[in-house]
């Protein structure tokens, strides 16, 4: 996360999110899941799960509800999606623009959080 090299030039336990509560290999799995769904060629199969993981992780590592939705929403920026004023999509325009990928996201991983049901 934050470029951390360890002295053999490998990556230290921060930037892998190792005990930090940034959520590591999921939080990988969930910019992959979003970069593919804003380009058309993922699915929201694959960003619910991915989304679920990661807010599975993050609670289990005792983040706040406050925290996780900052962490949520560092992730969809490192993933180049970054907060949109833009009208509601249709139910049929799901992931294919970054303003409904990042709605969606965020918006499953509340309901993740409080209540483990995700999408409705």
């Amino acid at each position: 996360m934050n470029g951390d090299r360890a002295a053999d030039g490998g990556t230290t336990a921060n930037e892998n999110g190792g005990g930090n509560g940034s959520g590591g290999d999921a939080a990988e799995r969930m910019r992959q899941a979003i970069r593919a769904a804003a380009d058309g060629g993922g699915s929201v199969a694959e960003l619910q799960t991915a989304a679920r993981e990661l807010v599975t992780h993050l609670k289990r590592q005792h983040v706040r509800p406050e925290q996780m939705l900052i962490r949520i929403k560092e992730v969809l920026a490192e993933a180049g999606i970054r907060q949109m004023h833009s009208p509601q999509p249709t139910p049929e325009a799901f992931a294919n623009t970054p303003g409904s990928v990042y709605r969606n996201v965020i918006a499953w991983s509340i309901r993740y959080y409080y209540d483990g049901d995700g999408p409705s």
